[in-house]
Formats: C-alpha cells, structure tokens, sequence
C-alpha cells in the first residue's frame, strides 16, 4: 500500500499525508528540545501526530544550527 519509510502516506489508506502544524516541544512542556508535528490524511481524514527528540534525530544537525 506505501512506501517503505515513506512519512507522508497513510497507514490506513493510503493517501497522502498533509502537514497540519508543528509546535516546539519546549512550549508544550517537554524538558527537552525537539519538534511534534501533526499531519491528516487529505483521503480518510485519518489524524497522525509524530514527535521528533532533537537528540535522537538526524533531523536536527548541531553543525546546522541558526544562532539567535
């Protein structure tokens, strides 16, 4: 039904994930630095929700960070 590995595919359908909103992890009371991101299927209106730990993620490079 999807892609190995693929993020942006529905685990019940099929369809096509679309992104929804991102928070940091800091503003929703995680003690630690990271992202959650909520996407819904645009097919069966399925609601999937991923949170990603800035140090268990290759998602966050520190040799990319922007400094503030």
């Amino acid at each position: 039904m999807c892609e190995e590995g693929r993020r942006d595919v529905c685990w019940f359908c099929g369809g096509q994930l679309i992104w929804g909103c991102d928070y940091d992890l800091e503003g929703l009371g995680f003690d630690r630095d990271g992202i959650r991101i909520q996407l819904n299927c645009k097919d069966c209106k399925a609601f999937v929700e991923y949170t990603v730990f800035e140090d268990e993620s290759p998602l966050f490079d520190s040799t990319q960070k922007e400094e503030v």
